[in-house]
């Protein structure tokens, strides 16, 4: 799951870097380079999915666990803290791995769209 939701934001935000191509022009203009606005929109990716990822585990945890608990007997046995910091891993680490690649080719071909003067 870890995995397919890593996929899922990437593709998401690969959208997202498309409807930002003036933002990136502009931030081009002004003196960024490649690896510059490539570590900008990963941070901020890491960030966006980190928090999410915490605040979504938090409400889990705290609200549908109890729900839950009802239905599935061993449910607090098995969302443990350990299973939550191995899943974060996971997570962060296919995200990152996911959206690095994205990231840099999308940049880099917003880049030579801009310098052909297409739009």
């Amino acid at each position: 799951v870890s995995i397919i939701s890593a996929i899922n934001f990437a593709t998401m935000y690969k959208y997202i870097l498309l409807k930002r191509k003036k933002s990136l022009t502009v931030m081009r203009l002004c003196g960024c380079t490649n690896k510059k606005a490539e570590s900008i929109y990963l941070s901020e990716c890491i960030l966006f999915s980190s928090v999410s990822y915490i605040l979504a585990t938090m409400c889990y945890d705290v609200i549908m666990k109890k729900c839950l608990a009802s239905f599935f007997e061993n449910i607090k046995d098995a969302h443990s803290l350990m299973n939550y910091t191995v899943q974060f891993f996971l997570f962060t680490v296919v995200n990152v791995f996911v959206l690095y690649f994205t990231i840099r080719k999308n940049v880099r071909a917003q880049i030579k769209t801009m310098l052909s003067g297409g739009e």
